[in-house]
């Protein structure tokens, strides 16, 4: 397995230099230029991709579930090996701490072993088959949950499918060390070559190429971005493609008026710091926090004020901190949205300070895409008039990855009501914690005896046997 970075793509079992631009990492502490130089994917390439993918995606449907589970198992031995190199590699693409590097990298190996438990647990033939081939776009913030060795990828690859992985032009160098540890497993493990590669993004004609090719099954996106858009336009184009969004990347906190009267200040300094985590890059970070202007709201919101204004400045990949700064373009522009405040003033190219705004629930009733797509260290306070239009405001956020509720006992019927109207397939609820902090007690429960709910995620890429 090679541990070197070459600023190559990933295409089956080969490498190849990407016939598209010069892409170099940058590392945002230093404003520094790093090697090596890697091309984006040109449509020569993405060709080579599909034709290599549609051959291994109809052998990929016929392994057996426990080879599978070796495959996974590999992947997290090798992510293991590497993870020096890997760690090493993200602090200077993304400007995260070591032990942010780490705990991301544990957590992904995690979800490996997680997906070998739930395979294992179940028949040993297939009992469904993979959709095909399956596009992943990586995203461009930290977690690894949402790379191109992240979720999507692993449940497509557990499903019986092929998988062409685009990572973002900000992080090429960690995506190209992910890409060897599968490609170390497919090859350890034996299942099909072209089963998985992992094309470099940046270049509109190869993606459009891609997206196009006959064998694509189905685009996923675990965020979004502008390559999400093209999705939906190849969706358009080929009603036969399905397409994976997750939709909500808000993650919104409820406090309820009980919990906000009796908990105010402390669950306010929560929310900031974690909203405020890793600058703003996680994808499990709530960004939106809901309370009724009530007993307490003030002393929440000044709480808030506080924390975020004693919150020194971080640092974005180039890619990140653009959609930082239309995140709060969108909200100084808007005259329903007050800064209310502001962290350390950040000094640095790429250097993100830390900012809350406020609104009122009828404006975001009135705009309901206001808080979608919130970037970096950015967070909004929404009040509200009553618990019927908290209510009313979370019917216009459902679909999300996460929800936190803060309640107190007092407040159970409304929480009832809450949960009714937040939760659905594939959100996931957590009671007086952040859903984000919490995640890898999920993880654990994955592995311990909620193989069930792990493996309907895996058949979302895949299809009933023909009769």
């Amino acid at each position: 397995m090679k541990t070197e970075l070459t600023g190559n793509l990933i295409i089956g079992r080969y490498d190849v230099r990407g016939r598209g631009r010069l892409i170099h990492a940058v590392d945002p502490v230093g404003c520094m230029q790093l090697e090596p130089g890697y091309r984006s994917a040109g449509p020569e390439d993405a060709e080579l991709a599909c034709t290599l993918a549609q051959g291994a995606a109809l052998v990929a449907s016929q392994v057996r579930l426990a080879q599978r589970a070796d495959f996974m198992e590999s992947v997290a031995y090798h992510m293991k090996r590497i993870e020096v190199q890997l760690a090493a590699r993200m602090m200077l693409e993304t400007g995260v701490t070591a032990e942010r590097a780490a705990a991301e990298l544990s957590g992904l190996a995690d979800e490996y072993r997680c997906i070998a438990a739930a395979l294992r647990a179940r028949f040993s033939m297939p009992t469904r088959l993979g959709l095909g081939t399956i596009v992943v776009f990586g995203s461009n913030r930290i977690s690894m949950s949402v790379s191109v060795a992240g979720t999507f990828t692993l449940n497509a690859l557990a499903a019986g499918c092929a998988v062409i992985a685009v990572a973002d032009p900000g992080l090429p160098g960690i995506s190209e060390l992910l890409g060897r540890a599968l490609q170390a497993g497919i090859a350890e493990t034996g299942l099909p070559d072209g089963v998985f590669s992992m094309l470099l993004g940046g270049d509109d004609t190869g993606i459009r190429a891609l997206l196009s090719g006959h064998s694509i099954s189905a685009i996923a996106s675990p965020s979004p971005n502008h390559y999400a858009t093209q999705a939906a336009a190849a969706r358009a184009g080929n009603s036969d493609i399905q397409v994976f969004l997750q939709e909500g990347d808000v993650n919104p906190v409820f406090i309820l008026p009980y919990a906000l009267n009796a908990r105010a200040e402390n669950i306010a300094r929560k929310f900031a710091a974690q909203a405020n985590d890793a600058s703003g890059q996680l994808a499990s970070r709530a960004t939106v926090l809901f309370a009724v202007d009530c007993e307490g709201f003030v002393d929440m919101r000044e709480a808030l004020v506080d924390a975020i204004c004693a919150a020194t400045f971080g640092f974005l990949t180039p890619s990140a901190h653009a959609d930082y700064m239309q995140s709060l373009t969108r909200f100084l522009v808007n005259g329903g949205v007050e800064r209310i405040g502001e962290g350390e003033v950040a000094c640095g190219t790429w250097a993100a300070q830390a900012v809350v705004f406020e609104t009122d629930a009828a404006t975001l009733l009135a705009q309901p895409r206001l808080a979608a797509g919130m970037s970096g260290p950015v967070a909004l306070l929404v009040r509200c008039a009553t618990a019927e239009q908290l209510l009313e405001a979370a019917k216009e956020l459902t679909g999300q990855a996460m929800v936190s509720i803060f309640a107190d006992p007092e407040d159970a019927d409304l929480d009832d009501l809450l949960c009714m109207i937040a939760g659905g397939e594939g959100t996931r609820i957590a009671h007086n914690d952040f859903a984000g902090a919490v995640d890898s007690k999920w993880r654990a429960s994955y592995a311990e005896g909620d193989g069930d709910a792990r493996y309907r995620m895996i058949q979302r890429f895949s299809k009933a046997l023909p009769l």
